[in-house]
């Protein structure tokens, strides 16, 4: 039978939600199901295979071939420092409105000069985008590996920030990403791909009986599969039924995720192409696609006592049109400029002081400060912060601080206490906040139905206080806005230093919030607020 790939649209819209129509009539929850072998098998198998009795290759069992690649790995991990020179080209398919038929494509060119000791490093950016102002911005990783500093010089900015906590660069592409062997840290690693040693020391990864041609070079085929098993329903409320009455079982929908390395032996067992797709089984369907992301290596060349190294990487994400047909989501190509090994650095190169006058975000700290502060003002900042945390801890594991309102707009009043079982979000905002304005259409999207759709968490808007002229107003924003989700308007406190009862009771005050609240009903945290020398942690005298 031959599938065509509106076909195979249709199958990967219906695999992207536990929530979609399944392919047949609508059967009621529990009836009989069609479980016999699967009707249609669909491949888009892009990895070209070539046959053992066509190719000449030596023989290798799996232990051997993973000895040469761990050779080859093992090498690049002994270098005690590493320094590249770079460009990353970005290349992305946007849309900028809902009615855009054919996306526009946006090219983003970073140069980056990398240099890596042990856990050091100095990472200094020059971003352009088309029709942008070029963005200059340096990051370094403290001597002790704890701190990460970050310098905007064209806006007089910096951020400090924990490794553990928060990747370097964002989405900026590091070499790291592309060169998983290379020494590296947690936090210049951000690429989804699986780590290259726990492929390696998989029991289950194959030596696949074929081979494959990259860049005109006959590769040996290492996979690695990771299955995992998910229940599908018709809609929330077939999900509801099931877990009340889990002895009717829903239909199961097996994901096997598919890895592949292709290794050149012609190169020192180098790693050229690594991919990944998944495998999708349920009744009535097989589809397989591969790959739905990969890195295509190339141009490789030694770098020290015979290492080699690609000097030019391009990274594919791929997805399917409406029509079906696959195309490329986004693209990023990084050729190397220079690359050296083992240099000598003088310790001061990782050390990043802010000059004075920057505004810097202390977000190991939670606070913001202007360089050139008093220690005496510093301190201060950095006991709001401390004493901001102590309220919350107080809060966490105990039940929410109840709702007082002074009137609901688009629901009957909600009490948190009825609501157990369910997580809750509660969103702090008002109609004289820009931010919170620009993001209404989102949360409309996001959280619209949130009453009937009972299997995403309750979504509250607060609102601070307001009646009069300023209560119409908000009335009016609601409606025009087509906004569904449930609106409280904050009861008025003994004094408006918090917007109102509500607002006081959490302690907010900055906005947009969000607190979140489990199923159980327990406050489990709140957004974080950086302490600014204007902040009310700073004044109130209550949290003394």
């Amino acid at each position: 039978m031959r599938v065509t790939f509106r076909q195979v649209t249709a199958v990967l819209i219906l695999l992207g939600s536990a929530g979609c129509a399944l392919p047949g009539p609508e059967r009621a929850h529990g009836a009989d199901r069609d479980l016999s072998p699967p009707r249609e098998s669909i491949s888009v198998d892009e990895w070209p295979v070539v046959k053992a009795e066509d190719a000449a290759m030596p023989e290798f069992d799996k232990a051997q071939l993973i000895a040469e690649v761990e050779k080859f790995v093992n090498k690049c991990q002994t270098f005690s420092s590493w320094e590249a020179k770079y460009q990353a080209t970005l290349r992305e398919q946007v849309s900028t409105s809902p009615q855009d038929t054919i996306p526009a494509e946006r090219i983003t060119t970073t140069e980056v000069h990398l240099m890596s000791e042990g856990p050091k490093w100095s990472y200094q950016i020059l971003q352009e985008r088309k029709g942008r102002t070029p963005n200059v911005h340096h990051e370094k990783v403290s001597s002790d590996g704890r701190v990460i500093h970050m310098i905007w010089p064209a806006w007089k900015v910096g951020k400090v920030k924990e490794p553990g906590r928060h990747r370097i660069s964002g989405n900026i592409p590091t070499l790291v990403n592309f060169l998983p062997y290379l020494p590296a840290e947690s936090c210049l690693a951000s690429r989804d791909f699986p780590k290259l040693l726990d492929i390696l020391d998989d029991r289950d990864t194959k030596l696949l009986p074929g081979y494959t041609r990259v860049d005109g070079h006959m590769c040996y085929v290492l996979e690695q599969t990771t299955k995992r098993e998910k229940p599908i329903f018709r809609a929330s409320q077939e999900a509801a039924n099931w877990k009340k009455d889990t002895n009717s079982p829903p239909i199961i929908r097996v994901d096997t995720t598919k890895t592949r390395l292709a290794i050149d032996p012609e190169l020192n067992f180098a790693i050229v192409r690594w991919a990944l797709g998944i495998h999708t089984e349920l009744p009535g369907l097989r589809l397989t696609t591969f790959p739905l992301e990969e890195i295509i290596y190339g141009d490789f060349r030694q770098v020290s006592d015979g290492t080699n190294i690609p000097w030019q990487m391009t990274y594919t994400s791929y997805a399917f049109d409406k029509d079906g047909a696959k195309k490329v989501n986004n693209q990023t190509r990084i050729e190397l400029e220079e690359f050296a090994a083992d240099r000598q650095y003088d310790p001061g190169l990782f050390e990043l002081d802010f000059p004075g006058g920057y505004q810097v975000m202390d977000i190991s700290r939670g606070i913001t400060y202007t360089v050139g502060d008093s220690k005496q003002q510093t301190d201060a900042l950095v006991a709001a912060a401390r004493r901001r945390a102590a309220f919350y801890d107080s809060l966490r594991n105990k039940d929410a601080p109840a709702l007082e309102a002074s009137q609901w707009l688009n629901t009957a009043p909600i009490s948190l206490a009825e609501q157990k079982g369910r997580p809750i979000i509660l969103h702090f905002w008002a109609i004289d906040c820009a931010p919170c304005m620009y993001e209404l259409p989102e949360l409309q999207k996001q959280y619209g139905q949130t009453q009937e759709r009972t299997s995403d968490p309750l979504f509250i808007s607060i609102h601070p206080f307001v009646d009069g002229d300023y209560l119409k107003q908000l009335k009016n924003i609601v409606e025009k806005k087509g906004i569904t989700f449930p609106v409280m308007v904050d009861s008025l406190g003994t004094e408006r230093l918090s917007w109102g009862k509500t607002f006081k009771k959490y302690m907010v005050f900055s906005i947009p919030t969000e607190v979140k609240i489990d199923k159980n009903g327990h406050f489990v945290e709140i957004d974080e607020e950086y302490i600014t020398s204007s902040s009310w942690w700073m004044k109130n005298p209550e949290l003394e």
